[in-house]
């Protein structure tokens, strides 16, 4: 016969004492009614068997957690410590000036101005598309430029480093107030860039030239060289024929932001390298004393061709 003194833990579950006869060692104390649990005799059993509930329960979360490290760690460590850096770092480019234009006695034709250009950081957007739409569209509406080409600009330059110019040409009252709309959008910033200015006016514009955006059908070519979306290229005269000589190399500024997109310090700076300067034989006093004797005689055959109309429509 067993030892009725010995409690047998095996009988008890779910805080019940099977109330049999081998367990009990003395009778009508183990309680008929389940509901009240207040044996002192069973609780020893029940803190064992609640601490290994509890050891379990642990142990699984640590499993799980170690193996969710190790994920993120070993498996796709390279992977996100590369999103992190690209997030923590942002490129600002840094626009070269184009190469002066002078005559053959150094009088400048040519000069870049300051202006400012309002730039976005493709990578600052929000993730979620509807978001993103929603940024691009308030940002398309506050500088007055078609949605469709900011998009286009922004879908071809998602995958890179560099911003993008959402507008260029401004003086710094204009691109403040634009700044002020929009400055709750994360990624945007003033930068000021060079722009193409001809003192001499209309007299050299036949040998000059101007510049332009770039064709969109050779938009691959250009990429290919080295240019982005954004930079103006010579479209005609010495301006289009000289285009890599004048077009000079842009530098770069490496900066630390923090998760507001705040710039935080500068790590590195390239610094651009301007375009080389081109000497035409041209004598700019000569050419203005021809443009302005073109003119007047064009004006007086002008004059002269509607008085001999006004002489015959008499007759």
């Amino acid at each position: 016969m067993p030892n009725p003194f010995i409690i047998r833990e095996d009988n008890i579950h779910d805080r019940e004492l099977r109330d049999t006869e081998a367990t009990r060692w003395v009778e009508n104390t183990s309680p008929h009614d389940l509901r009240q649990p207040e044996i002192d005799y069973l609780k020893p059993a029940l803190k064992r068997r609640r601490f290994s509930i509890l050891f379990l329960v642990a142990l699984t979360f640590l499993i799980l957690l170690a193996g969710r490290s190790a994920q993120l760690q070993i498996i796709k460590g390279r992977a996100l410590r590369a999103a992190a850096e690209s997030n923590r770092v942002r490129l600002a480019r840094i626009k070269a000036p184009r190469g002066a234009m002078v005559d053959r006695q150094g009088v400048a034709l040519t000069e870049n101005v300051p202006r400012f250009a309002l730039v976005l950081a493709v990578s600052e957007l929000p993730r979620y598309p509807a978001e993103r739409e929603r940024d691009l569209k308030e940002i398309a509406e506050r500088a007055q430029i078609p949605y469709e080409d900011l998009r286009l600009r922004f879908n071809a330059a998602r995958t890179g480093p560099q911003p993008i110019t959402v507008k260029s040409g401004m003086n710094y009252e204009e691109a403040l107030d634009l700044l002020f709309q929009i400055q709750h959008i994360r990624g945007l910033s003033l930068e000021i860039q060079p722009a193409r200015s001809y003192p001499r006016g209309p007299a050299f514009a036949h040998v000059l030239g101007y510049l332009s955006k770039m064709d969109p059908t050779a938009v691959t070519d250009f990429l290919a060289q080295g240019y982005s979306l954004d930079d103006w290229i010579g479209k005609t005269g010495l301006e289009a024929q000289f285009e890599k000589n004048l077009r000079g190399r842009d530098g770069q500024t490496q900066m630390e932001v923090n998760a507001q997109g705040q710039v935080q310090r500068v790590i590195a700076q390239e610094a651009p390298q301007d375009g080389a300067t081109l000497t035409l034989t041209l004598d700019a006093a000569l050419q203005e004393k021809a443009y302005t004797a073109l003119e007047s005689g064009l004006k007086a055959h002008h004059k002269q061709e509607k008085s001999n109309l006004f002489q015959v429509s008499r007759e």
